[in-house]
């Protein structure tokens, strides 16, 4: 997965810079589907990644200032394994208004 920030001006937002996730060793292909920004204001990008016969929902979390919010599962990331071929491509998420916790759904 790829993380850019754009400005209004549509321009690449260099604060930002491009970021890329990787989910270990085991995922070779990962996609974003969805983004989500918490009411601390930090960027939670979900999607979905594959690798073998393996796919999962995954998710990575960001502050505004680019950097891996390490609070979010002590690495900045979940990965939820499944057997769901249905999976791939579809996986959106959002937060829970009155826990804020994230929610993926296929």
């Amino acid at each position: 997965m790829a993380i850019v920030h754009v400005t209004t001006a549509a321009a690449v937002d260099g604060t930002f810079g491009y970021k890329t996730v990787s989910f270990g060793s085991g995922w070779i292909t990962s996609r974003a589907t969805s983004i989500a920004i918490t009411n601390d204001k930090k960027l939670i990008v979900s999607g979905w990644a594959t690798g073998g016969s393996n796919i999962a929902m995954v998710a990575a979390k960001y502050t505004f200032a680019s950097a891996v919010d390490r609070t979010f599962n002590g690495n900045g990331q979940v990965v939820v394994q499944s057997s769901l071929p249905s999976l791939v491509g579809i996986v959106g998420s959002g937060l829970d208004p009155t826990t804020g916790n994230l929610v993926l759904c296929d």
